[in-house]
């Protein structure tokens, strides 16, 4: 949809065809809005890394991320076309990707599972469930054609759930270093046998730091679809969960660290959005390529040092 000031509208994702003969005023709002592009676009990969940063802080291998994101995305959709309510729409999607990440966190330390293999176990099968019930169920309604509801108070041009997801790196922040229940979750992700010689539970830890870390994937698994896209196609994630974890390593395990590695993901997201709104001359797919590209450039160059928590990815067994 195209507006008389020169702007195409998809969901968040505005895209600026420019104008003729506007000059430096044209350069200024080719500016200002690449640099709301970048924003829209690192917010829901910013909730998921930081979800991704609770998780693993606690030790837990945090590699389905990509399978809670896409389903909440899908959930998010079915709900926002049955009821309307875009608010809705995210509040099933999050409780729902809370409820799925104590499931895992189950299955994963009860079983004594491999994480990793666990991980891209429940990815491949959230994207078959998603694309099985849309094939069969649900494409006439959610195609591409069928626009959802989005966000409508927008103060400067932002979304609500925007400033929310800025404001919760300070809040992830505060958590991990202030809070009881945050101290706890690092103690289990570096010292789990000296959290369990003061008599607390890693387990209950561990479940606690599971269900909030997938709360915030969930949020931003439904934001995508209803603030960024506006509607659901198979696999539409398209990476982003590993791209989640690659940026709280890129970040060193801090929530600051992560708001600057998914930023630059956002950055390369958007700017493939410029080149094709422009008709840049090279082929699309490069332009899909380049925010993966960049960030696998950014975590060669500058993600040497080791700052996970020791105790990441091994499950505790109580002597």
């Amino acid at each position: 949809m195209a507006r008389s000031d020169g702007v195409v509208l998809r969901g968040e994702a505005e895209q600026r065809v420019p104008p003729q003969g506007l000059g430096v005023s044209m350069d200024f709002d080719m500016i200002v809005g690449f640099i709301l592009s970048v924003i829209r676009q690192t917010t829901p990969l910013l909730f998921v890394a930081l979800g991704v940063l609770i998780i693993q802080t606690s030790g837990i291998m945090e590699m389905s991320a990509e399978g809670k994101m896409l389903l909440a995305s899908f959930i998010a959709a079915v709900v926002t076309f049955v009821t309307g309510s875009v608010w809705l729409g995210m509040l099933i999607a999050t409780l729902a990707s809370g409820l799925i990440g104590l499931l895992y966190a189950w299955i994963v330390q009860e079983f004594n599972v491999n994480q990793i293999i666990m991980g891209l176990s429940f990815n491949i099968l959230a994207l078959g469930i998603t694309s099985l019930i849309f094939r069969q169920y649900a494409s006439a309604r959610l195609s591409a054609s069928a626009m959802l509801p989005t966000f409508e108070f927008r103060p400067l041009g932002l979304s609500l759930p925007v400033y929310i997801g800025f404001i919760m790196v300070i809040v992830v922040s505060l958590f991990l270093k202030k809070t009881n229940l945050g101290l706890k979750i690092r103690s289990v992700g570096e010292f789990p046998k000296a959290v369990e010689s003061v008599g607390l539970s890693v387990k209950k830890i561990r479940y606690q730091a599971s269900l909030l870390g997938s709360l915030l994937i969930g949020f931003g698994g439904a934001f995508f679809t209803l603030g960024i896209t506006n509607v659901f196609v198979e696999n539409m994630v398209n990476g982003r969960g590993y791209i989640a974890m690659t940026a709280v390593t890129f970040g060193k395990f801090t929530p600051g660290g992560t708001l600057a590695a998914v930023a630059l993901f956002g950055a390369g997201d958007a700017l493939q959005f410029r080149l094709q709104a422009i008709g840049f001359n090279i082929p699309f797919q490069f332009a899909l390529m380049m925010p993966y590209v960049i960030t696998v450039i950014a975590l060669v160059l500058f993600a040497r040092s080791q700052s996970s928590p020791s105790a990441l990815g091994k499950t505790y067994v109580r002597e």
